[in-house]
């Protein structure tokens, strides 16, 4: 019975292991581009500390450089091992909430525990978090809390638990902004997890307090407030708003999904006021040291979340309430959950042992339909958000790759031309797979269309305002899926047919989906805008190709349009 709970509590694991694989997709995204510098300096022989102490936004993010370096160099900087990383530090979050658990509850009822703290854990709304590398930096903070509170629970000497949570906490210091907390809660750790009384470890503390107060000095020594980011005192000046706010950031890993703010905003209440309530119940029960030393180790936890969600309302209600309920954020909010889980499951079984069954079991009933219920709406959700990011990523990447072809769009980096500047220096890195498309001759990247690429270019239209429309369809028919993206070229008499613009694939076309006989191709269509004067000179006709940025091959597709920039154009 235990083995086959054990399977099932590990199961959103696998799941999203998988999930993650078959999602991924290696190329930089937006923040990643500024790591850039990091890989320049490395090979130039000239990185310093000064590079890895570098203030990217609010928080230093030292170790995770050293990370991204070091995996980076053996992998030709692959930044799907990044995110592999990431979810091995969710797993050993995950299995440090198991150990902690083993303290006050039996195996058979903490694997069933941890079976819903790992729904939570493994979330799928953390989306946006798992399929961006230098995401792992959310996941530290709460990774060396964890680790740092089993320690300090443990029955080794009192001054290693101090000296490992030094580590720990300098650790997550230096991983993201908010894991200055760590300092606070491991604290707190040490003193209820000490069998010796506070003043008796005195000088420890101390010692501890001299460490806090190093990392505080080299943290913020030439510190800048990042000047994208609002001001602090917006919280203050719209008090109700920064309730809104702090409610809604709490309650997103289990209202998100449903995409409807005040819903959010209505778990963001109940779980204050269940928190509320179990420490109420803490204070009343204190008197039994054991109970409350187990305890101690769900509320130091649900501290950090809340306290995380105070930092963040501080520093982010200035782009909008809604901003609460980035899927990046749930990774903060969803341990008030899982901390609420474990406290309850004590007061319940509390409760049962001293004979009040049906309030208990009522009270149970409830906890759980508050958690799971919600999760049909979070996980399917974040299920469709990954699949639709495998297809926004792989459309950076072949955009990437075509970067000699055309403009960089502003959702892949704010700042395209900072894209133009670096892509040659990953291309000569082997950074960039398969790599640049040096060339705008794509008769270079021909491969044999058979079976792999099917589509059409159906008209190219000029406009009123003197641009010209070109539409047609594409599949990719190996994984019967629409195409990525396609490269509108230049054919002319020589037979070289030279790209000049670039068009996302994701229209709606119908009409291909009932022909094909697959639903799968729906979203097939595609259409650009360019001027007549990116055609290149000596142009004849006008063809698309289909690029797959995986295999850096064009598959040329079936019409194409005579050029003589005058009249309306129809494939043929």
């Amino acid at each position: 019975m235990d083995f086959l709970l054990l399977a099932i509590a590990i199961a959103p694991a696998i799941y999203l292991a998988w999930l993650i694989s078959q999602t991924a997709v290696n190329i930089l995204l937006l923040d990643e581009w500024d790591y850039i510098f990091l890989f320049r300096h490395l090979a130039s022989h000239s990185l310093t500390l000064h590079d890895l102490l570098q203030q990217h936004n609010e928080s230093r993010t030292t170790l995770p450089n050293l990370i991204v370096l070091g995996l980076g160099s053996i992998t030709h900087w692959d930044v799907r091992w990044d995110m592999w990383v990431m979810f091995f530090f969710a797993c050993v979050i995950s299995i440090n909430i198991y150990l902690l658990s083993r303290r006050t509850f039996t195996r058979r009822q903490s694997l069933c525990l941890w079976l819903i703290a790992n729904v939570l854990i493994f979330s799928t709304e953390q989306n946006q978090n798992w399929l961006w590398g230098i995401q792992m930096i959310v996941f530290m903070p709460i990774l060396f809390i964890t680790t740092g509170i089993v320690i300090a629970y443990s029955r080794i000497s009192t001054a290693w638990k101090f000296l490992a949570a030094m580590v720990l906490a300098t650790a997550s210091t230096f991983s993201y902004a908010n894991g200055q907390l760590a300092w606070m809660v491991l604290l707190g750790a040490l003193i209820f997890g000490s069998a010796k009384r506070a003043a008796r470890i005195g000088w420890l503390i101390l010692l501890y307090l001299a460490g806090f107060a190093a990392n505080l000095l080299l943290y913020y020594h030439d510190y800048h407030p990042p000047g994208n980011s609002p001001s602090m005192s917006i919280a203050m000046k719209k008090p109700i708003a920064a309730m809104e706010y702090f409610a809604g950031f709490l309650g997103a890993s289990l209202g998100e999904g449903m995409h409807q703010f005040w819903i959010s905003v209505g778990f963001g209440l109940v779980l204050i006021a269940c928190t509320i309530i179990a420490c109420t119940i803490v204070w009343r029960e204190r008197a039994r040291a054991e109970w409350l030393q187990s305890a101690s180790i769900w509320l130091l936890i649900a501290a950090y979340t809340l306290a995380s969600g105070a930092i963040t309302t501080a520093g982010r209600l200035g782009f909008g309430l809604k901003q609460s309920q980035d899927s990046r954020y749930t990774t903060f909010s969803l341990y008030l959950v899982v901390a609420l889980l474990y406290l309850s499951a004590m007061i319940v079984r509390d409760r049962y042992r001293r004979g009040r069954a049906l309030p208990a079991s009522v009270c149970a009933a409830v906890g759980m339909a508050l958690i799971l219920i919600p999760q049909f709406w979070t996980q399917t959700d974040g299920n469709r958000q990954m699949w639709a990011a495998r297809r926004a990523n792989l459309t950076g990447k072949a955009v990437a790759e075509l970067n000699r072809i055309d403009i960089v769009p502003g959702w892949l980096y704010p700042v395209p031309s900072k894209i133009t500047n670096e892509v040659g220096f990953l291309d000569q890195m082997g950074y960039l797979s398969p790599g640049l498309v040096k060339d705008r001759d794509l008769s270079r990247i021909e491969d044999d269309n058979a079976g792999k690429f099917a589509g059409y270019l159906d008209s190219i239209v000029p406009q009123p305002d003197g641009t010209v429309l070109a539409r047609g369809w594409a599949i990719n028919a190996i994984h019967h899926e629409p195409a990525v993206v396609v490269v509108l070229a230049g054919d002319d008499s020589l037979g070289h047919s030279r790209g000049f613009a670039i068009a996302g694939v994701g229209g709606m076309r119908l009409d291909v989906a009932a022909i094909e006989h697959d639903r799968r191709y729906k979203l097939c269509g595609w259409g650009v805008f360019f001027a007549a004067a990116k055609v290149p000179p000596g142009t004849v006709a006008i063809s698309a190709w289909a690029f797959n940025p995986l295999s850096g091959l064009a598959y040329r597709l079936a019409g194409s349009a005579p050029w003589n920039n005058a009249k309306t154009h129809a494939a043929g």
